[in-house]
């Protein structure tokens, strides 16, 4: 009885040290040893907990507690590649549209791999276009192709951030500027509502003959208050002021502001937006589809919330000083 016990124990320790064995072997030797001398093969895992794609190992030891780095991808002129991407806990979606890479859809157990040769040197930007988690806006990096002979270009990584300081909620601005940070607006609209953010085939509405009509970018929010035709400092004042007023009282009168039926139309407009969502156009219908789109936030904000983002982006717009003259004497 006593020889079977110790065979038993015996059986289970060969099993816990062969199976991770086994597991790695196939993974190093037969998977990656699969492909063509040469081959750059990348393995990315899609963490939606810290908002990464990461060349990092994850595993259930390390997952809720490592700060795992964002993966930029470093190559030369004419490499051929292979990713290896898989997720460690959702649904995920990779897509690098200006290397006509995806959209692949990425789930949790299975590996997807994509093969392509490094090209036109540059520095091209990834994403993760399913939302997966409160980090998913900052589920970006890099992929940089360098010419033989040159230095790689070193972008900055795009790191979620999970804590800001939170105000208290009945400071309607602070409180907008706080959602603003906390939900990723920052990630496409740029901080501060800035824009610059690189949005690949997108197109702003309007006319196809417009030297314009290709926009490139996402639109800034720090000029809100002049498509709001806000056209003083004052009147964006007042009509902020009006917005936090009638959070206790609807039905208030209608401010001293100049076209005030036009503004608040301006701004019903921009809220039902934030509610809705909205689909970029595509620049040119044959080209890939911008990797940066407006999601629905109606069922994470109140109605409270989505003014108070509108009130803080209000308040973005850098308004002239009026000048001063001096008459010499």
């Amino acid at each position: 009885m006593r020889f079977k016990e110790i065979l038993a124990t015996l059986s289970v320790v060969v099993s816990l040290v062969a199976i991770p064995v086994a597991v790695g072997w196939y993974h190093n030797s037969y998977v990656l040893g699969g492909h063509p001398e040469g081959t750059k093969v990348i393995t990315l895992s899609g963490v939606a907990e810290s908002g990464v794609w990461t060349l990092d190992k994850v595993n259930g030891t390390n997952y809720w507690w490592k700060d795992f780095k964002p993966a930029t991808i470093y190559l030369q002129e004419g490499d051929k590649v292979v990713l290896r991407l898989q997720s460690t806990d959702v649904h995920h979606r990779f897509y690098a549209p200006q290397l006509n890479i995806g959209p692949i859809e990425v789930e949790p157990g299975y590996i997807e791999e994509v093969h392509f040769e490094a090209q036109t040197p540059g520095t091209y930007r990834y994403y993760c276009t399913a939302i997966c988690g409160d980090c998913h806006f900052y589920m970006q990096g890099w992929i940089v192709i360098t010419a033989k002979g040159q230095s790689p270009q070193e972008p900055p990584p795009l790191k979620c951030v999970h804590e800001f300081e939170q105000p208290p909620e009945d400071d309607m601005v602070a409180w907008g500027r706080y959602l603003y940070q906390k939900n990723g607006c920052i990630t496409c609209h740029g901080d501060d509502g800035k824009g610059g953010i690189e949005n690949p085939n997108y197109a702003k509405e309007g006319d196809i003959e417009d030297p314009s009509y290709v926009k490139g970018s996402v639109p800034a929010h720090n000029t809100i208050a002049e498509s709001f035709f806000l056209e003083e400092k004052e009147d964006a004042e007042t009509f902020v002021e009006w917005l936090i007023e009638k959070q206790g009282e609807p039905n208030i009168p209608p401010p001293d502001v100049p076209r005030f039926f036009i503004v608040l139309r301006k701004c019903e407009d921009a809220i039902a937006i934030i509610r809705e969502g909205k689909n970029c156009a595509k620049a040119d219908p044959n080209g890939p589809e911008p990797p940066l789109q407006m999601p629905s936030w109606e069922v994470r904000l109140t109605d409270y919330d989505i003014d108070a983002i509108i009130a803080y982006i209000i308040t973005l717009y850098e308004w002239e000083e009026e000048e001063e003259w001096e008459e010499e004497e």
